[in-house]
């Protein structure tokens, strides 16, 4: 049997093939992408600049109303910015602090993946199953300037017919949340 990991266990003298897997989404990993912070604390020093050279240069073009367009702007942006951050560290706490979680290992089955453009979004819904329960992962991501917002880490998940795989998650029903998606390491190549 070649692609395993085979232990030997002395006191029985058994041999147990082991897969080691390889995690592709853990939602409880801290990951707070910086560009949207940076962008945040940056734009109040670029819009005082931008002032600054219009008022310097006497460009008719800066006044008020475009001063309170680039204001207009900042204050609707940054609350979206500090909102989406408190979602992340408040989903990932709770991946974290997750009790009464179920762990499914088997073969992954009846692998789909959807993409349905939105507006500005892309919305991508991945359905599998392993050993007979259904899963369901989504996300929406933008079309376009991504980097504005915070978000988790979109993986696209390696949904290979066959593969083994270990799914951690919680809830049941149509209310399952995906907290780890582990794949067995030999089946990543195939």
């Amino acid at each position: 049997m070649a692609g395993g990991h085979f232990s030997d266990d002395r006191l029985t003298g058994e041999r147990s093939m082991k897969p080691e897997y390889t995690t592709v989404m853990d939602a409880g990993t801290p990951a707070f992408p910086t560009v949207p912070l940076i962008v945040v604390l940056a734009m109040p020093v670029l819009i005082f600049a931008f002032m600054h050279v219009a008022k310097g240069r006497k460009w008719q073009s800066a006044t008020g109303a475009i001063k309170l367009l680039l204001w207009l702007i900042y204050l609707a942006y940054a609350p979206t910015v500090f909102y989406q951050y408190w979602t992340l560290w408040r989903d990932q706490s709770a991946a974290q602090q997750a009790n009464r979680i179920s762990v499914e290992a088997g073969q992954l089955a009846q692998a789909s993946v959807d993409r349905a453009p939105h507006g500005l979004f892309v919305n991508t819904f991945q359905r599998f199953a392993v050993n007979g329960v259904a899963f369901q992962y989504q996300h929406q991501s933008l079309r376009y300037f991504d980097f504005l917002l915070p978000e988790p880490d979109l993986v696209a998940l390696p949904l290979i017919d066959h593969a083994q795989v270990r799914i951690t998650y919680r809830g049941d029903g149509e209310d399952k949340e995906l907290l780890r998606f582990e794949i067995a390491t030999r089946d990543m190549h195939d």
